[in-house]
Protein backbone atom coordinates (compact mmCIF):
# COMPACT_ATOMS: atom_id res chain seq x y z
CA UNK A 1 0.00 0.00 0.00
CA UNK A 2 2.94 2.36 0.44
CA UNK A 3 2.82 5.04 3.13
CA UNK A 4 0.70 4.49 6.22
CA UNK A 5 1.35 7.91 7.71
CA UNK A 6 1.69 11.30 6.12
CA UNK A 7 1.61 14.91 7.21
CA UNK A 8 -0.72 17.07 5.17
CA UNK A 9 1.18 19.48 2.93
CA UNK A 10 4.48 17.60 3.08
CA UNK A 11 6.23 15.38 0.56
CA UNK A 12 5.17 12.25 2.48
CA UNK A 13 1.45 13.20 2.53
CA UNK A 14 -1.05 10.47 1.76
CA UNK A 15 -3.06 10.80 -1.48
CA UNK A 16 -5.86 13.33 -0.95
CA UNK A 17 -8.75 10.89 -1.50
CA UNK A 18 -7.25 7.96 0.44
CA UNK A 19 -9.58 6.73 3.20
CA UNK A 20 -7.68 7.34 6.43
CA UNK A 21 -8.15 8.19 10.08
CA UNK A 22 -7.15 11.83 10.58
CA UNK A 23 -4.97 13.04 13.42
CA UNK A 24 -4.91 16.76 14.13
CA UNK A 25 -2.49 17.99 16.76
CA UNK A 26 -1.55 21.21 18.43
CA UNK A 27 1.60 22.72 16.84
CA UNK A 28 3.65 21.84 19.95
CA UNK A 29 2.95 18.10 19.50
CA UNK A 30 6.03 16.41 18.03
CA UNK A 31 6.03 14.24 14.91
CA UNK A 32 7.85 11.49 16.81
CA UNK A 33 4.90 11.24 19.22
CA UNK A 34 2.37 11.38 16.35
CA UNK A 35 4.13 8.37 14.81
CA UNK A 36 3.05 6.25 17.80
CA UNK A 37 -0.59 6.94 16.84
CA UNK A 38 0.30 6.03 13.23
CA UNK A 39 1.85 2.74 14.40
CA UNK A 40 -1.40 1.79 16.13
CA UNK A 41 -3.44 2.57 13.00
CA UNK A 42 -0.98 0.65 10.83
CA UNK A 43 -1.32 -2.43 13.04
CA UNK A 44 -5.02 -2.38 12.18
CA UNK A 45 -4.41 -1.79 8.46
CA UNK A 46 -5.75 1.78 8.37
CA UNK A 47 -3.62 4.74 7.15
CA UNK A 48 -3.29 7.93 9.21
CA UNK A 49 -3.24 11.48 7.82
CA UNK A 50 -1.74 14.08 10.15
CA UNK A 51 -2.32 17.82 10.27
CA UNK A 52 -1.51 20.63 12.71
CA UNK A 53 -3.94 23.26 14.00
CA UNK A 54 -4.44 25.36 17.14
CA UNK A 55 -7.18 24.20 19.51
CA UNK A 56 -8.14 21.90 22.33
CA UNK A 57 -8.39 18.13 21.88
CA UNK A 58 -12.18 18.20 21.33
CA UNK A 59 -12.02 20.92 18.64
CA UNK A 60 -9.12 19.19 16.91
CA UNK A 61 -10.88 15.79 16.92
CA UNK A 62 -14.06 17.28 15.47
CA UNK A 63 -12.05 19.04 12.74
CA UNK A 64 -10.20 15.76 12.02
CA UNK A 65 -13.34 13.63 11.82
CA UNK A 66 -14.91 16.01 9.32
CA UNK A 67 -11.81 15.78 7.09
CA UNK A 68 -11.55 11.99 7.23
CA UNK A 69 -13.33 9.97 4.54
CA UNK A 70 -13.76 7.33 7.24
CA UNK A 71 -15.25 10.05 9.50
CA UNK A 72 -12.90 9.11 12.35
CA UNK A 73 -10.67 11.76 13.84
CA UNK A 74 -8.23 12.11 16.70
CA UNK A 75 -7.34 15.40 18.38
CA UNK A 76 -4.29 15.85 20.60
CA UNK A 77 -3.68 19.13 22.37
CA UNK A 78 -0.76 20.84 24.09
CA UNK A 79 -2.18 19.98 27.54
CA UNK A 80 -1.90 16.24 26.90
CA UNK A 81 -5.58 15.68 26.14
CA UNK A 82 -6.59 13.10 23.55
CA UNK A 83 -10.01 12.56 22.00
CA UNK A 84 -11.16 10.20 19.25
CA UNK A 85 -14.59 10.53 17.68
CA UNK A 86 -16.74 9.79 14.65
CA UNK A 87 -18.21 12.70 12.67
CA UNK A 88 -21.77 11.35 12.78
CA UNK A 89 -21.82 11.41 16.60
CA UNK A 90 -21.80 14.33 18.93
CA UNK A 91 -20.00 12.54 21.75
CA UNK A 92 -16.38 11.37 21.81
CA UNK A 93 -15.78 7.62 21.90
CA UNK A 94 -12.51 8.02 23.75
CA UNK A 95 -11.24 10.74 26.07
CA UNK A 96 -7.79 10.03 27.48
CA UNK A 97 -4.53 11.66 28.34
CA UNK A 98 -1.78 11.32 25.74
CA UNK A 99 0.91 10.79 28.33
CA UNK A 100 2.78 7.74 27.01
CA UNK A 101 3.86 6.11 23.77
CA UNK A 102 1.84 3.02 24.70
CA UNK A 103 -1.34 5.06 25.13
CA UNK A 104 -0.77 6.93 21.85
CA UNK A 105 -0.30 3.63 19.99
CA UNK A 106 -3.47 2.26 21.63
CA UNK A 107 -5.35 5.41 20.59
CA UNK A 108 -4.34 4.77 16.97
CA UNK A 109 -5.50 1.14 17.23
CA UNK A 110 -8.81 2.17 18.80
CA UNK A 111 -9.53 4.83 16.15
CA UNK A 112 -8.72 2.35 13.37
CA UNK A 113 -11.04 -0.21 14.95
CA UNK A 114 -13.81 2.38 15.23
CA UNK A 115 -13.42 3.08 11.50
CA UNK A 116 -13.90 -0.65 10.81
CA UNK A 117 -16.79 -1.05 13.30
CA UNK A 118 -14.74 -3.56 15.26
CA UNK A 119 -14.34 -3.92 19.03
CA UNK A 120 -12.03 -1.41 20.63
CA UNK A 121 -9.10 -3.04 22.44
CA UNK A 122 -8.74 -2.05 26.07
CA UNK A 123 -5.42 -0.61 27.03
CA UNK A 124 -4.31 -3.99 28.39
CA UNK A 125 -4.81 -5.73 25.04
CA UNK A 126 -8.28 -7.24 25.61
CA UNK A 127 -11.30 -6.39 23.49
CA UNK A 128 -14.11 -4.09 24.56
CA UNK A 129 -17.64 -4.00 23.19
CA UNK A 130 -17.90 -3.02 19.51
CA UNK A 131 -18.11 0.68 18.78
CA UNK A 132 -21.70 1.55 17.98
CA UNK A 133 -22.16 5.09 16.76
CA UNK A 134 -25.50 6.70 17.43
CA UNK A 135 -26.53 6.84 13.78
CA UNK A 136 -29.59 8.98 13.11
CA UNK A 137 -32.74 7.33 11.77
CA UNK A 138 -33.55 7.67 8.06
CA UNK A 139 -36.23 10.20 8.94
CA UNK A 140 -33.53 12.38 10.53
CA UNK A 141 -31.17 12.16 7.55
CA UNK A 142 -31.36 14.36 4.50
CA UNK A 143 -30.78 12.65 1.15
CA UNK A 144 -27.17 13.87 1.13
CA UNK A 145 -26.57 12.62 4.68
CA UNK A 146 -28.11 9.26 3.80
CA UNK A 147 -25.76 8.86 0.82
CA UNK A 148 -22.77 9.85 2.96
CA UNK A 149 -23.76 7.27 5.58
CA UNK A 150 -24.12 4.54 2.94
CA UNK A 151 -20.66 5.42 1.56
CA UNK A 152 -19.16 5.31 5.08
CA UNK A 153 -20.72 1.91 5.81
CA UNK A 154 -19.64 0.52 2.42
CA UNK A 155 -16.08 1.76 2.96
CA UNK A 156 -15.93 0.13 6.39
CA UNK A 157 -17.31 -3.15 4.98
CA UNK A 158 -14.85 -3.09 2.07
CA UNK A 159 -11.87 -2.48 4.37
CA UNK A 160 -13.03 -5.32 6.63
CA UNK A 161 -13.45 -7.70 3.69
CA UNK A 162 -10.04 -6.79 2.30
CA UNK A 163 -8.40 -7.54 5.64
CA UNK A 164 -10.24 -10.80 6.24
CA UNK A 165 -10.19 -12.20 2.73
CA UNK A 166 -7.08 -10.68 1.27
CA UNK A 167 -9.17 -8.43 -0.98
CA UNK A 168 -8.97 -10.79 -3.97
CA UNK A 169 -11.96 -11.84 -6.05
CA UNK A 170 -12.04 -14.49 -8.75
Amino acid sequence: MGAWFGRIGSSDALPEKMPAVWLVTDPSFSESRARFVADGCEEEGIPLAWDVKQGNADELARFASLRSQLEVGIGLDANGGAIALVAVTDKPYITRGADSSKRLRWLGQAAARISKSQPIPDEGGEKQAPAKPSIPTKAELSAEDEIAEIVRMATAALLKEMQEGGGERT
